[in-house]
């Protein structure tokens, strides 16, 4: 949305009387206690509404954005004895006292635009509005630099970098200035030593952490820290350019971290606009209602620009390392597989929270339309953090074994866990799930099914299986458009379910992406189970875990 449109369509929502933007609320599910469907007003909305106001030019919208900045760092904590100082809520509504629990990262959130702010619109603030707001950028800054988060907190550990080095160079805080530096330069180490992000081949953060980069050379003049976030935005290109497949237009999973399957329309657009490449917009999530950037973008560097063309060959596999742990065997590793139409990836180790895509694919259905597949653990109709996975991909099948994780939450990975480990539920659902024009499951023989869309096909290969002592019950369901195969673990009156070291799970099944009439596979997979160790086999290939529940960390 260009910047005049977005002006516009915002009029209408923006309070008078507290100098803030509305919408309706839809929260994530987890650090606000706010109804989704309740109007509130957003300090993170608001305040990047506020640097866009200056951004037009407008005398009347500058003086609109003054008012807005003058309202949300008045909602800063700037009691330095809390551990919320420099933070600010997320809602107008909702103090950091009412929050669940309030999230540190808005101080990075707002401290970024507030450092735009003065970068580029000081001169036109009136003196005392430019200290308040100098004063909580300074908070803001000292917050991140208190709270020091490790590089694997990929998107606030760069952002935080941001926040800080453009602090102290725009404020004169020498601390500051090497602080970010110094993180920055961390974080590139880091990322270099692991094989990549943390936050691995994510929609979402992948995008966020090269605007972050993007951020730093717009905000920053010292050398170091700017030659440090143009080596980063090299290494973040290479990863999208390698994990882009071209006909379908998305990010071949497996994806870390995302909040819809689908890229959306802001991001197709960034990458047309940085590539110079067409990029199939039809399979977009999301609207065009989306603000517009105030960080100014670089192009993709050239030498890439052919990976968002076209597939470098007729068929792509590949392994890599995400992350490394100790032991090893908690150590997170990719699988990705490519062909024109298709593609498959997953991870090897994985919890199944709702921002999580350990298995999942994509495939043309027509008229630049897709297909998605994607495997999911439902618990009363949410995905359920506690549940686990481990992964064994060769190309274009699958071998997956299901387990409990001790150290996981509910909906949430960490934030809603049960004090007593006694998860509440009426269902239990193991769901490889299909969304696509004229999806369809169907049940092929006692243990194969079928999901399909399009040209392609995704067949699945099962065994019987128990839940902790309940049979495992395999079905159909299908919807328009949507179809799933489903592992019934449990359904019927709610049932307490204690996940503890003694929680065994005996569940796994076999996955092979095909063309419709290809031939199907008559081989099942075999899981062997001695105490607690567990070794399923399908075809070459092999997984080892052990079937009671334990610790994801």
């Amino acid at each position: 949305m260009n910047l005049e449109k977005y002006l516009q369509q915002s009029e209408k929502n923006y309070n008078h009387e507290i100098c803030m933007l509305g919408a309706i609320w839809s929260g994530p599910g987890y650090h606000s206690r706010i109804p989704d469907g309740t109007w509130v007003h957003s300090t993170r909305e608001s305040i990047n509404y506020a640097v866009l106001l200056l951004e037009s030019g407008s005398r009347e919208n500058r003086d609109r954005a003054l008012k807005i900045i003058a309202a949300v760092t008045g909602l800063q904590d700037r009691n330095p004895y809390r551990q919320t100082f420099g933070v600010w809520p997320w809602l107008y509504e909702e103090s950091l006292e009412q929050m669940a629990p309030p999230d540190w990262n808005w101080a990075d959130f707002i401290g970024a635009p507030l450092a735009h702010i003065l970068k580029f619109h000081r001169q036109i603030m009136p003196e005392e509005l430019a200290i308040e707001t100098a004063t909580a950028l300074t908070n803001a800054a000292w917050s991140i630099f208190r709270r020091n988060v490790p590089p694997n907190y990929t998107n606030i550990a760069i952002m935080g970098a941001a926040v800080t080095s453009a602090a102290g160079e725009l404020l004169a805080i020498p601390l500051l200035r090497e602080y970010g530096r110094e993180r920055l330069k961390r974080f590139l180490e880091y990322t270099r030593e692991q094989g990549g992000l943390n936050e691995y081949n994510s929609p979402t953060y992948t995008f966020v952490a090269l605007y972050e980069a993007e951020r730093i050379l717009q905000l920053v003049e010292e050398p170091l820290t700017r030659q440090y976030a143009e080596e980063l935005r090299g290494v973040i290109w290479e990863s999208l350019a390698r994990h882009f497949h071209p006909s379908t237009g998305q990010l071949a999973g497996p994806h870390s971290r995302a909040y819809q399957d689908r890229l959306g329309k802001a991001v197709i657009a960034y990458l047309q606009e940085n590539t110079g490449i067409k990029i199939c917009s039809n399979s977009s999530a999301g609207d065009d209602a989306e603000a517009p950037d105030y960080v100014c973008h670089l192009p993709c560097p050239e030498h890439l620009h052919k990976c968002f063309a076209a597939l470098p060959a007729g068929e792509i596999f590949f392994r890599e390392k995400f992350v490394s742990k100790q032991p090893e065997s908690k150590s997170f590793y990719g699988a990705t597989w490519m062909v024109d139409d298709c593609c498959l990836g997953s991870s090897n180790y994985e919890c199944f929270w709702t921002q999580r895509r350990p298995v999942l694919a994509y495939w043309k259905t027509g008229d630049d339309n897709i297909a998605v597949m994607r495997l999911r653990f439902l618990k009363d109709g949410k995905d359920f953090s506690s549940a686990g996975l481990f992964n064994a991909q060769d190309h274009n099948r699958l071998l997956t074994g299901i387990k409990m994780f001790t150290d996981r939450g509910d909906f949430h990975i960490h934030l809603d866990r049960p004090s007593d480990n006694i998860f509440k539920a009426s269902s239990m659902l193991l769901c490889y799930e299909l969304r696509g024009s004229n999806a369809v499951a169907e049940q092929i023989d006692a243990t194969r099914f079928a999901l399909r869309a399009g040209d392609r096909q995704v067949i699945i290969h099962t065994i019987s299986g128990d839940f902790n002592g309940i049979p495992v019950v395999w079905r159909v369901v299908n919807e328009p458009d949507y179809a799933r195969v489903e592992a019934v673990c449990h359904e019927g009156e709610q049932k307490g379910f204690n996940i503890n070291t003694d929680f065994k799970v005996k569940l796994c099944a076999g996955l092979e992406l095909l063309k419709c009439g290809e031939k199907i596979s008559t081989a099942s997979p075999v899981l062997s189970i001695s105490g607690q160790d567990a070794e399923a086999k399908w075809f070459d290939l092999k997984l080892n875990y052990a079937v009671n529940a334990g610790t994801y960390d």
